[in-house]
């Protein structure tokens, strides 16, 4: 099929057909996708009334026009990170650029892309692959796991530290349907960072994404996700964790572009012990609509989870952060906090807050939220305009100390770097006044 043809093409079963005979896919496979394909087909898009589905308005996203992206060859191929142990660029529907160190292959580390992973390490896939999120969640689900192309796997093997952070970059300027997949297994006290990246022109892209993560007993996992899509970009995606006994998970989630994005964060704390901190920075403003409906399951016991969430709003930009703190039954002497806090720069601005709490445990050690938004603090403007910094900058380094305290958890110097320019860049910061800098 050429590019052409594919750009063209509609979401039907023989699309799914194709897409498994093309990369030649285990039988496994293609049953898992014609399966996911039929439950597609009998469901219909969240409706509004939904439960997680109420603020987001599906009707301003064609979701019955999707057309598949063949490929795309103009993103960025040099990712955020130059100090890193290896990249995976996926452009368009196509996996095109891996590499990985020589010093990880002979560790047994593997990252490549999810479909030659399916082909040639079966035993490592199939038992994960659609068993966090399962293919009849929602139609969007349905949908990634009838249509995914390319996609990201990562395999750690047991006792193995990677120094360097472990690169993916999604990314099109083509208009059409992205359906991104990303399979991360951590294997028994092993360590790493992982970055995903998603980048766009001005190609008008919908994006479909899924990310399937599973830390094993004592390992170390750090999962950063920067969304910087285009203006022009429509994205739903899914991010669920699993964690064993004794394991550790800091998942963070940066939001700075797209036109409307709504990302679903689960992690399950599946294992006695096992810990997770949630962290997520978004930056709405124009007619941007940025949503991050999260979960923390504290599924067994002396299980901890915390969640910070910060974000600001400038002009029309809307954001809802909605949370859920779940203790089961099994998740005795666990503990729980959630903070969100949003700042709004115009009175035009909305943000909406809803922390949740459901405890089915009788006995616990702690389980907290908190919530508030409002404007840039009055007094603090105040303070900085009487030492002589104009207004508008004044309210700039008000919004760049307010980001600080989840940009310094990222954990990586470069990254750091990276986020803060561009914050600046939104914000409109010239650089003479800085309070990033350790000299300052």
């Amino acid at each position: 099929m050429t590019a052409a043809t594919q750009q063209a093409a509609t979401l039907d079963r023989a699309m799914v057909e194709q897409i498994s005979v093309q990369r030649n896919e285990p039988t496994w496979l293609r049953e898992q996708r014609l399966a996911a394909f039929d439950l597609f087909e009998q469901m219909q898009w969240p409706p509004h009334t939904q439960d997680g589905w109420r603020r987001i308005d599906l009707r301003k996203i064609d979701l019955d026009g999707l057309k598949p992206i063949a490929s795309s060859g103009n993103i960025a191929t040099e990712g955020l990170l130059q100090q890193r142990s290896g990249l995976v660029v996926q452009q368009g529907a196509v996996a095109r650029q891996i590499e990985l160190s020589d010093e990880l292959k002979a560790k047994g580390v593997i990252f490549t892309s999810l479909e030659e992973a399916a082909r040639t390490m079966p035993q490592l896939v199939q038992l994960h692959l659609g068993a966090a999120i399962k293919s009849n969640v929602n139609r969007f689900t349905a949908m990634n796991a009838a249509f995914w192309t390319g996609g990201v796997f990562l395999y750690v093997p047991k006792d193995v530290k990677v120094e360097l952070p472990l690169h993916a970059l999604f990314g099109s300027d083509a208009d059409g349907a992205i359906f991104s997949r990303v399979l991360i297994l951590i294997d028994r006290f092993s360590e790493v960072a992982f970055v995903s990246a998603s980048q766009s022109g001005a190609a008008s892209v919908f994006n479909d994404g899924v990310a399937e993560i599973y830390v094993g007993e004592g390992a170390r996992l750090r999962y950063i996700n920067v969304q910087q899509w285009g203006e022009n970009v429509n994205d739903i995606s899914f991010q669920k964790a699993v964690l064993s006994p004794s394991s550790k998970l800091d998942l963070i989630n940066i939001g700075l572009g797209g036109n409307i994005s709504r990302t679903q964060v689960d992690a399950e704390l599946s294992g006695a012990g096992s810990e997770t901190m949630l962290t997520g920075l978004y930056f709405p403003r124009r007619s941007q609509y940025l949503e991050y409906n999260t979960v923390q399951d504290h599924a067994a016991a002396s299980t901890t989870s915390n969640l910070l969430y910060k974000g600001v709003n400038e002009d029309n930009g809307r954001s809802v952060f909605e949370g859920l703190i779940l203790v089961r039954p099994e998740g005795k002497l666990s503990s729980s906090g959630m903070t969100n806090r949003n700042l709004l720069l115009s009175k035009t601005a909305h943000a909406d807050s809803v922390p949740n709490l459901e405890i089915k445990a009788n006995d616990i050690l702690k389980c907290s939220h908190a919530s508030s938004l409002g404007p840039v603090d009055a007094e603090a403007l105040f303070y900085l305009m009487s030492r002589g910094i104009p207004q508008e900058v004044a309210k700039q380094i008000v919004v760049e100390g307010f980001f600080a305290e989840v940009i310094n958890k990222l954990g990586i110097p470069e990254l750091e770097a990276y986020l803060i320019e561009a914050i600046k860049t939104k914000l409109g910061v010239s650089g003479e006044f800085d309070i990033w800098s350790n000299e300052g």
